[in-house]
């Protein structure tokens, strides 16, 4: 095994708290949140991402995303279905309605902040910013 910086050590202990407090903290927002990692196993924690559920929120996941950013809360879109895609579109003929699963997915996925070089207060700003804008 490779040598882990003490740095890297704390990076990755603040990660494991801010994932912790989103999963408790959130858990009883119409959202689906990440799955517990499987045992024996190392789970990345690169992004802390979340399903809306957008018939129990009554908003669709662009409306949270601007809602969001109103609040000076950042977030991200990492999950675009790949038949979205001009790309895909033109050189495979993929078409909107082809993969409806993922495309479900897609219009419901967004990214949290979540780095390490977050404050406690910045993640209890996203925490209470979903719930005021979800309860």
């Amino acid at each position: 095994m490779g040598y882990i910086s003490w740095q890297r050590l704390k990076e990755i202990k603040r990660r494991v708290e801010f994932w912790n407090r989103y999963k408790n903290e959130l858990k009883d927002l119409p959202l689906i949140l990440p799955p517990d990692p499987e045992n024996n196993t190392k789970h990345g924690m690169h992004l802390f991402t979340i399903l809306l559920k957008t018939e129990d929120a009554k908003m669709s996941r662009d409306e949270l995303l601007n809602k969001l950013h109103m609040m000076n809360i950042g977030t991200g879109v990492h999950y675009r279905a790949i038949h979205f895609h001009p790309f895909y579109q033109k050189n495979y003929g993929y078409q909107i309605g082809d993969f409806p699963n993922a495309e479900f997915i897609s219009d419901r996925t967004l990214s949290l902040p979540f780095s390490a070089k977050l404050r406690d207060e910045d993640v209890s700003d996203v925490i209470n910013a979903l719930k005021e804008i979800l309860s």
